[in-house]
Formats: structure tokens, C-alpha cells, sequence
């Protein structure tokens, strides 16, 4: 009996599987579902399904947890477990049955966590976030249709300017040691929120109460999916929130032109709706005019009265919907109303409390992509720094307000390690580690420098001695325990302190670090932290290796070559004495050779070259027992040559006078129909601008693709080379940090990467945006270009016997002989260090030995590399002209 009970349980599953499998189906999207997509800023390049809502509200209500198979946005497929997750009152859900909330983890990766909404009214809605936590794939439906798309958070387009008026007051002095500051007491407290909505949000979601309602819940449940994870917190809109929804513009009680009197107004009707503030712990107005918000008053959740109202904060925009409206937004307003305070640094608020992120800020507190020049990146991170979750949970459980439900769950217990000493200049990494009483949660872990200096100064500063100025961004959470500072991508591109918001300070002085450990239990999560400290000492370091700093080195394998780094006192640091040295061959991400192993600390080691051929390595030297390390700076290869051809130019002949004191980029176009690349890989771009103008620091550009998500990137930030004149560069990725002066000439580091483009096509319309953003400095973007440019490798085969090849003299004054046996033509290149061909020729070869003298006398002194090719025969050399 038991047998065909587990048969009929397998055959049920099966079933069950095998039909969510067929729920949502593959799609293609119409022109006008991309026309759409664009109006609202989300991006076109993901996967699209359709669903039939009613099935899929069935198949979901056959069981208090079914599972669903849903895809991510490469088409990949990936199962979950979900159950229903209401962000109603009770009351609420019973009038909308049709509006549902749900939220589910990984069945192959647990850690993997889902929260989505499904109506008839907006579709499928949600998110999903990858058990490492490296993406987070957002879930957007198409007006009109069945339809929805599975797109890239990291691929966000960029929103429209938004300004947070929330005064720096709080609503009351909070002693905040008095209540612990992260999620770690296994309560899940419930917080009824009262939403009233302007005409004109309604209108812009459907116009009647149900379609508003769906639109709430989207909204309540993206927040949730936060909230929950860092401060074990959940939003439900309240019981009879119908009474504040208005549907028509013209008679709600809100300006229809301004939101200055929002704040108030908001106040006003829910206490006219709710008197004395029954039923209800926090209230919010969602508004369709403008881009503002303003919270009302800092940790007023719960509270009237004392010029304090837990109902008077708002959040408007003319583009209401998806993830910004929620996160960078509404998110950011909500925060204020429980206690936090901005973490930007790119102005000052004076109170000292919370501004530990160097610029605009990367987390939902911060003021990602609204700052102009001291923008770190262009969109929020969906998780909030350390300081925040202090601020928010103390005041959270101050509150009495909320409905506490118990958890069970285990609270991880997070360890930062010891106290550090550190040589200046270098780079170092940080590792700590936490145990969790629940083996099957998935942990992340969040290094964060944990200092405040009132916003002082909005870039960080290697050579600044006070130890309260922050100097490192936030990234985001992940499950590995260590960060490497700077992100060890940064420093392979950029160096030790090319990244503007990481900077490794070059004098002595310390700073402070929180490790925040979650252990991302969806419904209800708990995290905790550990903090630590860096010293840097003056008088040791940097450590720095100075060899192989130069473009176009060649390795042979079985050859031998001499590592060489600057010591500078490193070798009396504890577990310093001694280096291994390490050998990445994919760029610098990963070192796994290992040359030498537990050398002295003295400056000089030679090894001998591995038989790993590769086109892109570079070498570290670490201490055996010490957490810093460095790299060198350069590329080279083993057994590769690697060359570059940028002969494939587009160029715009503009002339356009760029308007003065704008507020709004003017575009230009440049269409390019012949190119047939694709970018990404060894393609790669490189943005060309002759602009003549006083005072370039008035100046951002933006540049936006022609695929269908039309991506956009800041090449050049406002503020960059401030006060000087005039600038002819070419920016791309693997450019130096820029260098000012008047003119600024070059090639330059983009602001923000062209790998943003990665996977899409050349061919299209290109629009460069320009905007000047002050008064007084005028001038001209005398033309743009587009490069394209790609690398070839090509592994060097030395496949003519050694004993036939001969060429010399090497060094040679640019006359060399070339000999060795063939019976085939002889195709001949030569490559100056940087991969550029700078000679080719082909000789015609009717013997059985080829013998010529070649004459380079008119190439400059330097290093080249020699490439012969016979038939299947290949040679690659190194060559000296003096």
C-alpha cells in the first residue's frame, strides 16, 4: 500500500511539474510592446513569456506550496518552490481575491528567492534574485497583453532625475543602543500600511480601483522583497485603503501642478479617513506628477502629533511603475518614514549620522544616477547599507504599533576577524565568517566601511589622514566571505587607485568596516553584523610589482623570466616574510598557477614559463600569511601574439552648438549600416569627441545604443577636468584614467564601462546626448566617432625545426636576415608592443629554403614581434631595432 501511496505521489508531482512547465510559454515581442517597454524605461533585450493568469492562479492554489518553473533572462529555466504571500489586510484580499502575492525559494539552489505578484490587471510582476547574489532578474509585464519580460536589473535603463526633500530632522531622539540594531531577534514585524493615490497615478494604472489595487500590490511586494531580507519587516496595505484611493485628478484632494503641499495634504486625508490615526501604522501617497519625494518627517512610523505624522510621506513621478518607481523611490521614502537617513556624501546634511558612502551613494538610501558628476553608478542597489539597517531596525523595534509574528528562525552569527595593520598603497582583502543554527540557509556577506565625516568631501582621497572619510564604495552582498579592496575587476582595469570611489590610502590613517551577514530566509529573515578595523602604516609600502608593465610582452614556455616588485618594509609584516608568486591567465580575475611558492620578500624572482599558453596573464605577488598583495599592471601573453585593428571608424561632421544651462541632453545621431560586428569579447568600442568649450566640467555626454534596450552609458561625467578647456579624446575601457590640461587630448577611461553593450550588434542608430548644466561657459561638439575595434590572437606554434630558423642580427639598426627551410610563400608581419601591425608583406617562394633581407631601419627604436608564416609552419620572435 505504501509502494502505490509513493507511485500516486510521484505520478501527482510529475503531473504537477510537467503542467507549470507548460503555464508560461516563449514569446516575441511586438514593435509596440518595445515602444512601451521603452516608455518606461526597462530594456528589451530579455527573454518574454505569456501566461494565462487564471491557469496560473489555479495551478498555484492546488497546494499551500507548488512548484513553478520560470526563466531567467537568457531563456534559462529554473525551478521554485512557491507559496502564496499576501501584502493585503485580510479584509483587503477578501475584496480582491483575483490580486495575488507570492514569494518562493530554489529548489536546485535554495538560496535562490522569488516575489512576485499575478493579477488579470497588470500580468506577472516580480523578481528574482540568484543565490550569490551576483544578479538580480526583474520580472515586467507589457500593457495590454499576456506578456511580460525577463530583464537584467544590472541592464536597467536610466530614470529620470529624482529629488528627496526629506529634511534631516528626526521625528524624535532615538537611544538607539537601547535596541538592537539588525534583524537578529526571529520576529517578523507586520506594519499596515495606508496608500492613498492622485488621480493621475490612478489614471496612469488602469483608472479603477481593482487595476490601482494590482498596481499596489506590484508595488508592496518588490519592497517586501527587501525590507524582508534586511530588517524582517513586511508592508500590508490596510483594510479599506479603497476610502483613500482616487481615481479622478480633478477632485482628489491633491495639486494637480505642484507637490509642495503634499506632505500636508496626505495628513489631512488619512486623518479624515482614519480619525485619530486608527487603523493604520504608517501611511503613503503614490503620486503621477513630477519626480519627488519627501517622507514627511525620519522615524514617524507609528506616531501623530509633536509636528510629527506617520501619514505624511509621498512619492511622485510621471513614470509610476517598475523597479526605480519602487526601489530607487518609494523604497528610499518608506526608509526615511522608518528611521534612515541618506548615506550619500556628494552633499552634506550636517548631523553626522549616516553619510558613509563616498558620491551619490549606491544603496536604496544613497542617490544613485540623480547627482550629476558624483554619480558612482546610474541605478540603485536593491539592499540597504549597514548603517541603514541600524537606523531602520532599532526604530522598527522601538515601535508598538506593528503585529509581531515569531520566525523560529536561527540568526547567523557574523565574525569580522581581528583588527588589521596594512601597508599604504596596496591592495588588500578582507575576510570573515558566520555560523547560522539553520544549515539550510543560504548566507551572503557584505563588507562595508563603517565611517561618517558629515559628507566633507564627496570623492574619496588617498592622501587625506582623516580617518573618518569614507574611502570605499558598497557592492553588493554575496555569498563569498571575502571582499578584496579595490574589486579586484577594478584593479585590473584601473589599478590601485584609478577607481574614483576606491581609494587605498597613501598616508597613514585608519578606518572602520562592518561585516553584515544575511541569511536571506524568504518571509522573514535575519542578519547580524561584526565590526573591525585598518590601520595603514606610513612607513611600509606599497608593495608593487614593477615588471611586466609594459604592452606587447611575449612569454615562450620553458623559458625563463625575472619577476621583479617594490618591497618597501613590506617584509616585516607578520606572515610577509616570504611571497608566492601567482600566475592568472584569464586577465587577472582568478590565479591559480602558482610560478613560486614561500620565496623571500626581497624584490626579485625568476621562473621558469609554464606550458600554459594563453593570450591575457598577468602575475601577483602575495605574502604567504598576510592579507594584501599586488598585481602587475599590463597584459601580457604566453606562446600569443595579440594585435589590434581600429581602422573600422564612424565619424559625425556635428558642428553643434551645445545650448547653455541646459536641463536636458540634446542628441545626435550617427547611423552606421556596414559594419557587421557584434560587440563584446575581443570587440570592443572606443567613443571619439572634439568639443570646443571653456570650462568642460559643465559638460556630461551619455551614449546610447541602437539594439532595442538602447542601453545607455556615461562615457564622460559632469565635473570631470572642471575648469579646463577644450577636449579631443577617445574613450574606451582599457584607456588610462584620464589626464586634464587645456586641451585635454588622448585616450581616456570611460565614467561608466562600454561593456554595458556586451552581446549587441553596431549596425543601428547611435544617439550621443550632450548637456551643459551651468551658466556662463559655452561651446561647440565639433564632431564625434565610433571606433570598432577588435583583437586577434594567435598562439604562436614554433613548428619550423629550431635548427632551419635563423634571423639576425637581433638586436638589429633595422636590417634583418631571415632564413629557415620551406617550399611554400612566406607571409611576413611585424607588431610594436601594443598589438598594432606596423609592416606586412608576402614573398613569393620557389625553392626549398627561403632567404631575405628584410629592411625595418624606418620603424622607431623599441621592441616589435615578428610573426612568419608558411603554410602550416609558424614563427613568432622578439625584435630589437636600436
Amino acid at each position: 500500500m505504501k509502494k502505490i501511496i509513493f507511485s500516486l505521489c510521484l505520478l501527482v508531482f510529475s503531473i504537477t511539474l510537467g503542467y507549470s512547465q507548460n503555464l508560461l510559454k516563449d514569446a516575441k515581442l511586438s514593435a509596440d510592446d518595445i515602444r512601451y517597454l521603452n516608455s518606461i524605461e526597462v530594456p528589451s533585450d530579455g527573454f518574454t513569456f505569456s501566461v494565462n493568469v487564471n491557469d496560473l492562479q489555479q495551478y498555484l492554489a492546488l497546494s499551500n506550496e507548488m512548484t513553478l518553473e520560470l526563466p531567467f533572462n537568457d531563456g534559462e529555466k529554473v525551478k521554485f518552490k512557491v507559496k502564496e504571500a499576501s501584502v493585503f489586510a485580510d479584509e483587503q484580499q477578501a475584496l480582491y481575491p483575483e490580486i495575488k502575492a507570492y514569494l518562493g525559494y530554489g529548489i536546485d539552489n535554495p538560496g535562490d528567492y522569488l516575489r512576485f505578484t499575478v493579477t488579470p490587471y497588470n500580468g506577472v510582476n516580480g523578481i528574482i534574485v540568484t543565490a550569490d547574489r551576483s544578479e538580480t532578474q526583474v520580472i515586467q509585464s507589457i500593457k495590454g497583453t499576456n506578456k511580460s519580460v525577463v530583464y537584467k536589473r544590472s541592464n536597467r535603463k536610466f530614470g529620470k532625475d529624482f529629488d528627496c526633500t526629506t529634511a534631516s530632522e528626526e521625528s524624535e531622539e532615538l537611544n538607539i543602543s537601547e535596541f538592537s540594531v539588525a534583524a537578529d531577534d526571529g520576529v517578523l514585524r507586520i506594519f499596515d500600511t495606508a496608500i492613498s493615490t492622485t488621480g493621475e497615478y490612478a489614471a496612469f494604472h488602469g483608472g479603477t480601483l481593482a487595476s490601482v489595487n494590482a498596481a499596489l500590490a506590484t508595488s508592496l511586494a518588490r519592497i517586501n522583497s527587501v525590507y524582508e531580507i534586511d530588517f524582517a519587516v513586511r508592508l500590508v496595505l490596510r483594510a479599506g485603503n479603497n476610502s483613500v484611493v482616487f481615481l479622478n485628478g480633478n477632485t482628489d484632494p491633491y495639486d494637480s501642478a505642484s507637490d509642495n503641499n503634499y506632505n500636508t495634504a496626505l495628513a489631512n486625508t488619512l486623518d479624515a479617513a482614519y480619525p485619530g490615526g486608527a487603523g493604520y501604522d504608517v501611511g503613503h501617497l503614490y503620486a503621477g506628477i513630477g519626480n519627488n519625494g519627501n517622507a514627511g518627517c525620519i522615524g514617524c512610523v507609528c506616531i501623530i502629533g509633536g509636528g510629527n505624522h506617520k501619514g505624511s510621506g509621498y512619492t511622485t513621478s510621471t513614470n509610476p511603475i517598475g523597479d526605480r518607481w519602487d526601489i530607487d523611490y518609494v523604497a528610499h521614502e518608506y526608509g526615511h518614514q522608518f528611521g534612515g537617513r541618506h548615506t550619500f556624501t556628494h552633499a552634506s546634511e550636517g548631523n553626522g549620522i549616516a553619510q558613509m558612502e563616498p558620491g551619490s551613494g549606491t544603496t536604496i538610501m544613497g542617490y544613485a544616477g540623480i547627482t550629476g558628476a558624483t554619480d558612482v553608478q546610474q541605478v540603485s542597489d536593491p539592499y540597504f547599507h549597514a548603517i541603514s539597517i541600524q537606523q531602520i531596525t532599532a526604530h522598527a523595534k522601538s515601535r508598538t504599533c506593528d503585529v509581531e509574528n515569531p520566525t523560529g528562525n536561527a540568526i547567523p552569527v557574523a565574525n569580522a576577524g581581528a583588527n588589521l595593520t596594512l601597508p599604504i598603497g596596496t591592495a588588500f582583502i578582507l575576510t570573515g565568517s558566520a555560523t547560522d543554527g539553520n544549515t539550510g540557509d543560504v548566507l551572503t556577506y557584505c563588507w562595508e566601511q563603517y565611517d561618517e565625516n558629515n559628507a566633507a568631501q564627496a570623492y574619496p582621497s588617498s592622501t587625506s589622514t582623516n580617518s573618518n572619510e569614507p574611502l570605499f564604495r558598497s557592492y553588493n552582498p554575496t555569498t563569498s566571505t571575502t571582499r578584496t579592496f579595490p574589486k579586484l575587476e577594478d584593479l585590473v582595469q584601473n589599478g590601485v587607485n584609478g577607481n574614483v570611489w576606491e581609494k587605498i590610502p597613501t598616508v597613514g590613517r585608519f578606518a572602520d568596516f562592518r561585516l553584515s551577514v544575511r541569511d536571506n530566509r524568504a518571509g522573514g529573515a535575519g542578519n547580524n553584523f561584526d565590526d573591525m578595523r585598518v590601520t595603514w602604516d606610513a612607513t611600509r609600502g606599497p608593495l608593487a610589482v614593477t615588471s611586466q608593465n609594459i604592452d606587447g610582452i611575449m612569454w615562450s614556455s620553458g623559458t625563463t623570466e625575472t619577476i621583479t616588485w617594490s618591497v618597501n618594509n613590506t617584509n616585516t609584516f607578520a606572515g610577509a616574510s616570504n611571497v608566492n608568486i601567482l600566475l592568472s591567465t584569464d586577465g587577472g580575475l582568478t590565479y591559480s598557477t602558482t610560478l613560486l611558492s614561500n620565496v623571500p620578500n626581497n624584490g626579485s624572482a625568476t621562473i621558469t614559463v609554464p606550458n600554459t599558453p594563453a593570450p591575457y596573464c598577468r602575475i601577483m605577488v602575495q605574502p604567504t600569511s598576510a592579507p594584501f598583495f599586488a598585481i602587475n599592471t599590463n597584459d601580457f601573453s604566453i606562446d600569443f601574439i595579440v594585435t589590434e585593428d581600429c581602422t573600422e571608424v564612424y565619424t559625425s561632421n556635428a558642428n553643434f552648438a551645445i545650448p547653455d544651462n541646459a536641463t536636458a541632453y540634446s542628441g545626435l545621431g550617427l547611423n552606421i549600416t556596414t559594419s557587421g560586428e557584434t560587440l563584446g569579447g575581443n570587440v570592443y568600442l572606443k567613443l571619439g569627441l572634439d568639443v570646443t568649450h571653456t570650462y568642460v566640467g559643465d559638460l556630461q555626454f551619455l551614449l546610447q545604443s541602437p539594439a532595442p534596450s538602447q542601453i545607455q552609458v556615461v562615457p564622460w561625467s559632469q565635473g570631470t577636468c572642471g575648469a579646463n578647456d577644450n577636449l579631443n579624446i577617445q574613450l574606451f575601457d582599457e584607456a588610462p584614467a584620464v589626464t586634464c590640461a587645456t586641451p585635454t587630448v588622448g585616450d581616456a577611461k570611460t565614467a561608466s564601462p562600454f561593456t554595458a553593450y556586451d552581446g549587441e550588434g553596431v549596425n543601428g542608430q547611435w544617439i550621443l546626448g550632450v548637456v551643459d548644466t551651468a551658466a556662463a561657459d559655452t561651446g561647440t561638439l565639433n564632431s564625434w566617432s565610433i571606433t570598432v575595434c577588435k583583437k586577434t590572437e594567435t598562439l604562436s606554434v614554433n613548428s619550423v625545426e629550431a635548427d632551419s630558423f635563423e634571423i639576425y642580427p637581433n638586436p638589429t639598426t633595422g636590417i634583418v636576415n631571415l632564413k629557415f627551410n620551406t617550399n611554400s610563400d612566406v607571409n611576413v608581419n611585424l607588431y610594436d608592443i601594443r598589438g598594432r601591425g606596423v609592416y606586412n608583406k608576402n614573398f613569393a617562394n620557389t625553392s626549398n629554403k627561403f632567404n631575405q633581407q628584410i629592411n625595418f631601419s624606418n620603424l622607431s627604436a623599441g621592441v616589435y614581434i615578428l610573426n612568419v608564416q608558411s603554410g602550416d609552419k609558424k614563427f613568432v620572435k622578439k625584435i630589437i631595432i636600436e
